[in-house]
């Protein structure tokens, strides 16, 4: 995995930014790719996250994402895993 700051869109406001993702590229021989991550949250956010999002990275990748699982992480955090829904370009 490699660690990239990222911002989170819903639709065309900026949801979270300054955010540290750990992302994951997947390539498949047939050259068809996946993605996928997570991020921690301060607090315990549980159910403020569902849905589709679009996450930017701070190189101009971009790509449509949703939440996968949104869990309690430890007293001060929350842990968000997210798939890719399309390509990150």
């Amino acid at each position: 995995m490699a660690i990239f700051n990222a911002k989170i869109f819903e639709g065309d406001s900026v949801l979270l930014e300054n955010i540290e993702v750990d992302l994951e590229v997947y390539v498949e021989p047939s050259g068809l790719s996946s993605w996928d991550g997570w991020f921690t949250l301060p607090g315990l956010k549980f159910s403020e996250l569902q849905g589709n999002y679009r996450l930017v990275l701070e190189d101009g990748r971009s790509g449509d994402m949703w939440i996968k699982k949104v869990a309690y992480h430890n007293s001060e955090e929350t842990a968000v895993h997210f798939q890719g829904t399309g390509p990150l370009q």
